[in-house]
């Protein structure tokens, strides 16, 4: 189907819809979003997750994802559906590259593609490389603090405020030792540091 072809289809249910406000999404990655627009999220806050077909005009939820346009073009719009995914088949069964005089490969090398096992993998480097500057901050952060408190020891007279100084070191000390231990500080010659 043409672009005209689409704009006749969103022509037959305007009067329908006529107060309907709706925008050409920008920023998707899905190539589902060709078929659909978004409704405005000033005019309509309503349906602020609410796509509209383009070739028929149903109103299909986006609050979870694009699955929901997946499987209405499946549906209801087999051949635009089928038509999206023109050429991606051969693409998938074509011979690897071959090196042709030069050394250049004949054909570019596709990309891996990306299965759940490799999306779940990089979430959990992503999340361990999150974790790890999380404690490298707060690790700084505690030692920062520990030597605070040693310079306040060091000029305070008031015994009650020296125990109570001395209590919250006891405290920044083990959770310093916490931090350092999820950081893989343990070394031996690490934990004799004095700071």
């Amino acid at each position: 189907m043409e672009a005209s072809a689409y704009l006749e289809a969103a022509a037959e249910h305007a009067d329908e819809h006529s107060k309907c406000v709706l925008v050409k999404p920008n920023n998707v990655k899905s190539r589902f979003w060709v078929h659909f627009m978004k409704y405005d999220g000033d005019a309509h806050p309503d349906k602020k997750t609410t796509a509209r077909c383009s070739l028929c005009g149903k109103d299909i939820s986006v609050k979870q994802g694009t699955g929901g346009l997946k499987n209405h073009l499946k549906f209801k719009h087999p051949e635009e559906n089928a038509a999206l995914f023109e050429g991606e088949e051969a693409s998938l069964h074509a011979p690897s590259p071959m090196k042709v005089e030069g050394g250049a490969p004949a054909l570019p090398a596709r990309k891996k593609p990306r299965t759940a096992y490799t999306q779940v993998s990089e979430r959990l480097a992503s999340n361990q490389r999150g974790a790890e500057e999380h404690f490298m901050k707060m690790w700084a952060l505690t030692r920062d603090q520990i030597r605070g408190i040693r310079k306040d020891l060091k000029e305070e007279e008031d015994e009650e405020l020296v125990r109570e100084l001395e209590a919250d070191l006891a405290v920044l000390v083990k959770k310093k030792a916490e931090y350092a231990e999820a950081l893989g500080f343990n070394a031996p010659e690490l934990s004799n540091v004095q700071i």
